[in-house]
């Protein structure tokens, strides 16, 4: 019986967690700006190329949101 209180208590925890865990994710995703110069603003902030060559808008936020969440920054990816 206590076995199974146990388990459920450790079930609860991971479920727990994993919420907080994809709540966070998803908030890090959402906050990539659309607008280029914001996106080349914030890549400025974090050392990184503005632009690479050949890339254009499309390709920049995808490589900001990759910047993010490498850095798994969550908090300066909700400033701006």
């Amino acid at each position: 019986r206590q076995e199974s209180a146990t388990m459920n208590r450790a079930r609860q925890e991971h479920e727990r967690k994993m919420a907080a865990f994809e709540s966070q994710k998803s908030r890090q995703f959402d906050a990539v700006p659309t607008n280029d110069l914001q996106v080349k603003a914030r890549l400025r902030e974090y050392g990184e190329p503005i632009c690479m060559f050949g890339e254009g808008p499309y390709e920049r936020r995808e490589r900001l949101r990759g910047v993010l969440a490498g850095r798994g920054d969550a908090g300066a990816a909700g400033a701006g």
